[in-house]
């Protein structure tokens, strides 16, 4: 009976670690805010290319993205009802590919907000930048918030 209830302890005292280990670990996904559009009035205009801006990829394999955004005025006929985002690989954090590597097109909700996600494969590419590419004719993006995330 003695050696049970040490078998027993043992086995409380193991899960227990277990469980404290796992409740203070790390979080799976973490990342951080890639533009300074955090849901204010700034805005793509049409037929604009937004400033570059840098996403962390710390010796990730995949890269999480969310981008939520609406239109300040809707979309009109013929009009495209989206944004673009181009990925730049780079070498060095000031040294980057002048061609797109990677483009994601989010589709537009018209003046009601908008958000999609990916995944983004960045195995091999140390550094990346993106840029915002508003492709309508008429109509500005605006709120635009850029989230991305990767796992550790």
């Amino acid at each position: 009976m003695k050696i049970f209830r040490s078998l027993l302890a043992g086995v409380a005292l193991v899960g227990a670690a277990f469980n404290l280990t796992a409740a203070d670990g790390p979080m799976a996904w973490s990342g951080g805010q890639a533009t300074t559009y955090n849901a204010g009035t700034n805005k793509a205009m049409a037929l604009t290319t937004n400033a570059y801006f840098q996403v962390d990829v710390p010796r990730s394999e995949e890269v999480s993205l969310l981008c939520n955004y609406k239109f300040l005025n809707a979309p009109s006929g013929g009009d495209l009802n989206a944004i673009r985002i181009d990925f730049y690989r780079g070498i060095d954090p000031g040294k980057w590919e002048t061609n797109v590597w990677r483009s994601w097109t989010v589709a537009g909700n018209s003046t009601t907000p908008s958000c999609d996600m990916t995944n983004l494969s960045v195995a091999g590419v140390p550094y990346l930048r993106a840029r915002i590419a508003n492709v309508g004719t008429n109509s500005h993006a605006t709120n635009i918030l850029v989230l991305y995330g990767s796992k550790r």
